[in-house]
């Protein structure tokens, strides 16, 4: 019979060394499978219990494996998006900065419009001073003017004080530069205008800008907690996984010492049928262990053979139990059909195994 199927060749080497063959890399899936049916320790219900208890083994190490992995592969994650955030909020650095400059640029050119307002206002009381001044002394001149032409195109009175006349003309003079002057002002105020203008606009999208970051920064808060809870919750399933597997090694895995004469039951596999396996007794017994092998493993036998044939296999340490008499009252034994007791696992304590001599006659 062939035992390869749902077997990988890391499964069969394991088997074939502890059936006590000698393998190596260079033998293939048949090559072991020849080896393990030609072994003297070969036998085939226990063989395929065995190679059921490798074959979960070994899942059960990959499976902690992918969970390490996930693990590694999640702290990276979170390493990434923390590196992320850190270059986003530099860069909303930089951006407040910037809005911080063009605000003060703002305030600077309001300084300039308020100065250019305040400079223009005396001016203009300058020139009405003037204005007052010179249409004081004009009443003394008697000079002709028509509007639109120089006064010094008109015949000018012989009475016309020269000093007079010579202040006017500057007054004049004065005039027009000033009207030039306010000309350009006005230029310059437009200007400052548009360039008031343009930092408004640009200080509506800094806002904007800052509107949208809060509500980012907000969003990458709630994605990085939700990270974090995520991460908790791996770590807590990892520390429930290890907590439980230290409490089953210290308090129910009890390591089981096991004499040659001891009389043990060993756990038989379900028969697999429509019906539900749990009335199906999980032990068979009672059997006596007939020698003792390497790495918690025992040859036994059937105590008393059924048919002419005895049952002998190898089985772990893991697959046994000490025997105790069903007629004893204890929850751990009942009886079945055919007078073989099955053992509940409700407690896990470890019984002393009893003696073969306890079976045997006095002679």
């Amino acid at each position: 019979m062939s035992i390869i199927a749902g077997a990988r060749k890391c499964d069969l080497k394991i088997l074939a060394e502890e059936l006590g063959e000698t393998v190596n890399g260079s033998h293939k899936l048949k090559d072991l499978n020849k080896i393990i049916l030609a072994s003297k320790d070969y036998d085939e219900e226990s063989a395929k219990e065995w190679m059921n208890t490798i074959i979960n083994e070994r899942k059960e190490r990959e499976e902690n494996e992918i969970r390490k992995e996930e693990i590694a592969e999640q702290k990276r994650q979170e390493e990434i998006a923390e590196q992320k955030r850190q270059e986003e909020i530099a860069e909303r650095r930089r951006q407040v900065e910037i809005q911080i400059a063009e605000q003060k640029r703002q305030e600077e050119i309001e300084l300039r419009k308020l100065e250019y307002v305040e400079q223009k206002r005396k001016d203009e009381m300058e020139f009405e001073l003037q204005k007052i001044r010179l249409g004081a002394e004009g009443k003394r001149v008697h000079i002709g003017y028509r509007e639109g032409e120089l006064f010094r195109n008109f015949p000018i009175d012989e009475k016309v004080n020269p000093v007079c006349l010579k202040r006017f003309e500057t007054a004049q003079s004065e005039s027009e530069s000033l009207q030039i002057k306010d000309t350009s002002q006005q230029k310059m105020m437009g200007n400052l205008a548009n360039d008031l203008k343009m930092v408004k606009n640009e200080l509506r999208l800094l806002q904007g800008d800052m509107k949208n970051f809060k509500e980012e920064r907000q969003s990458l808060l709630l994605q990085i907690q939700e990270k974090n809870k995520n991460v908790d919750n791996l770590k807590s399933n990892n520390d429930s996984l290890v907590k439980t597997n230290s409490y089953y090694d210290k308090n129910k895995s009890g390591k089981v010492l096991l004499r040659k004469g001891d009389i043990v039951a060993v756990r038989r596999k379900p028969n697999t049928t429509s019906e539900s396996t749990k009335p199906q007794p999980r032990y068979r017994g009672p059997m006596v262990v007939t020698q003792v092998r390497p790495s918690d493993k025992y040859r036994i036998s059937q105590l008393e053979p059924r048919n002419g044939r005895p049952y002998d296999t190898i089985v772990h340490v893991s697959q046994l139990k000490a025997w105790r008499s069903w007629n004893e009252d204890d929850d751990d034994f009942s009886t079945n059909s055919d007078n073989e007791p099955e053992i509940q696992r409700s407690k896990r304590t470890v019984r002393k195994p009893e003696s073969y001599g306890v079976y045997m006659p006095d002679r």
